[in-house]
């Protein structure tokens, strides 16, 4: 089974006229909503919610977030090389406090 990407999502349905478009979530539940990879919390911003740790952001659709690993994409100022399912990779790559001090004469 193949995971969800960005393009299955719908885009957002246009706002009746009228009516104001959603500005934000219930601070009640925008409290709860963590990354469902690294479990940060979620900071709302320009109608995304926001993981500032690793550089993505999920799309909220009518007001539902959908936070499926796939369904992230880059935050802006951030390259696609900051993207990671697998932030303990990034950690891996860089070598450990013990690994450095035996480096030290």
């Amino acid at each position: 089974m193949s995971g969800v990407t960005p393009h299955d999502i719908p885009p957002r349905t246009p706002t009746p006229a009228g009516s104001e478009p959603r500005t934000d979530l219930a601070p009640e539940l925008l409290a709860l909503l963590a990354d469902p990879v690294d479990h940060t919390p979620l900071l709302w911003q320009d109608g995304y919610l926001l993981n500032p740790r690793r550089g993505v952001r999920y799309p909220v659709v009518d007001g539902i977030p959908v936070l499926l690993p796939g369904a992230a994409v880059p935050a802006p100022g951030t390259g696609p090389d900051h993207v990671s399912s697998r932030p303990w990779e990034a950690r891996a790559a860089t070598p450990s406090v013990a690994a450095r001090s035996k480096e030290r004469p």
